[in-house]
């Protein structure tokens, strides 16, 4: 009997085959299905195995994970509609597709709507006399003004005296008070 050649043995990295059964987990119950050929029909199965939990819940809100390792951590990565099959094709048999419920939108268009509508009913705020009047530096005799300018630790040494009339440091011009200042 001849031995089977290198060419005609079966390939050592056959391609891998999806499995025939996958876990569908929601609110820690677990059913077994089969898996879906795309998003729609797993989320009309999920839907059937779930009746009680999905029955009230519209079908956008609804998605799928999977828990995944990730340089040795482990996340949950959501499946898109359009990676649906690919992902399938790499899962093992039985493994774990979490089905997933998300919140209600509160920034939908029709729920901004809505709120709106009603905007000429709320009153404006009231506030107490004492904090509607503005109080300046000139209101206050007891203001004090370092909590509107604050100063440089630069500006905190005392200054020198202002130069006197009779000083060497008079000149004319339109840089003139540059001097002054120093």
């Amino acid at each position: 009997m001849p031995s089977p050649s290198p060419t005609s043995s079966p390939s050592i990295t056959s391609q891998r085959q999806s499995p025939n059964v996958l876990t569908y987990s929601l609110d820690n119950k677990m059913v077994y299905v089969t898996p879906a050929e795309d998003y729609e029909q797993a989320l009309d199965f999920a839907y059937s195995v779930f009746p009680t939990e999905l029955h009230s819940i519209p079908r956008s809100r609804v998605y799928f994970s999977v828990n995944i390792v990730v340089r040795g951590s482990p996340r949950t990565s959501r499946i898109s509609p359009m990676a649906w099959s690919a992902v399938i094709m790499t899962l093992k048999q039985y493994e774990i597709v979490l089905v997933s419920v998300l919140p209600p939108e509160h920034t939908n268009t029709d729920a901004m709507n809505n709120s709106y509508a009603n905007i000429d009913s709320i009153p404006p705020p009231t506030y107490s006399p004492s904090s509607s009047r503005h109080i300046l530096p000139s209101d206050n005799k007891h203001h004090d003004s370092s909590l509107l300018y604050p100063i440089k630790s630069s500006e905190t040494r005392s200054r020198s005296s202002s130069p006197s009339s009779t000083s060497a440091h008079k000149k004319s011009g339109p840089l003139a008070w540059i001097d002054k200042m120093f």
